[in-house]
């Protein structure tokens, strides 16, 4: 028969050496870095480097997230070694990732693919949105006096981090007459606040019907919850 030859070559591989997160500055978090692990894990802002080690020198390499086949982040590469920054972020329901697994895929200088990377997971904590409740009155409708004095007292608290923001508002017939702040910076903890008002020195009327309520901002950034 015809004579026939076998060329043998390593399979091409691509592995994550170590994992350095960067935390949001606003949450106080210092930035680590995890060896040997390609699953992601951390809060939404948290920006990611990955450096992965191949066993064959790199032509160029690239992100597929979700591992639908698509080169959806061109890495750095130099030499055996591959690096790639991004944000893990959610989508717009503020609960599912962006992406939710990774796959890194490269070509190696002789032409070769690594046609079986191993798969990643990610998984994106959200930064959960403050809570704000009415401590005072306890009654839902009051009828007071115009020179009588009302005390509206609030409570708030961030699960995760802080609340920065703590206001009363209200309004008469759908325009704005109380605009309260109580609280205008960092605060971790349960925030106890008040304020004490008479509706006759806020221009109110015997018949008004003042609508009031708590409002609460934490601080995450570039927007707060």
């Amino acid at each position: 028969s015809a004579q026939y030859q076998v060329s043998v070559f390593a399979r091409p591989t691509l592995v994550v050496q170590n994992v350095r997160y960067n935390y949001p500055d606003y949450t106080g978090y210092p930035s680590r870095e995890e060896a040997h692990s390609g699953d992601l894990s951390a809060v939404e802002g948290t920006m990611v480097t990955i450096t992965a080690i191949s066993n064959q020198p790199i032509q160029s390499g690239h992100v597929d997230f979700d591992a639908n086949g698509r080169r959806d982040l061109l890495m750095k590469v130099e030499d055996r070694q591959a690096t790639i920054s991004f944000p893990l972020e959610l989508r717009e329901d503020r609960r599912t990732p962006r992406y939710q697994s990774y796959m890194l895929r490269y070509t190696t200088t002789e032409g070769r693919k690594n046609k079986l990377p191993p798969k990643y997971q990610i998984d994106v904590t959200p930064d959960y949105a403050p809570e704000i409740q009415l401590l005072a009155p306890e009654e839902e409708v009051i009828d007071v006096m115009l020179d009588e004095q009302v005390t509206i007292e609030v409570e708030a608290r961030d699960p995760d981090f802080a609340v920065r923001n703590v206001a009363i508002l209200g309004e008469v017939g759908g325009e704005k007459v109380l605009n309260e702040r109580l609280l205008s910076k960092n605060h971790t903890g349960k925030f106890v606040g008040r304020m004490e008002f008479t509706p006759g020195k806020l221009g109110l009327k015997v018949g008004d019907v003042l609508q009031y309520w708590g409002a609460a901002a934490d601080n995450r950034r570039p927007k707060a919850n």
